[in-house]
């Protein structure tokens, strides 16, 4: 009897930890990766009118969305 009882909390033990590895080896990653991805879709739309007309806007406005985009970019690449 006190061996079946092992048994059950046994499994259900490394039940929950290969559960807690699936779930921060592989899907935590993923969420991350597409909430990355929206930025930069957000980015994109918020920032199209800079990206669409180069040198209409200011030296200063040029730049600051360049360094938003790469590092957008960085994130992204470090997620994949």
């Amino acid at each position: 009897m006190n061996l079946t009882v092992f048994f059950t909390v046994l499994s259900g033990v490394i039940t929950y930890i290969v559960g807690q590895l699936v779930l921060k080896l592989m899907l935590d990653p993923v969420h991350e990766m597409k909430k990355t991805i929206g930025q930069i879709s957000h980015s994109l739309i918020e920032h199209a009118n800079v990206i669409g007309n180069p040198g209409v806007h200011t030296q200063e406005v040029m730049h600051e969305t360049s360094r938003h985009l790469r590092k957008l970019s960085s994130q992204l690449q470090a997620h994949l």
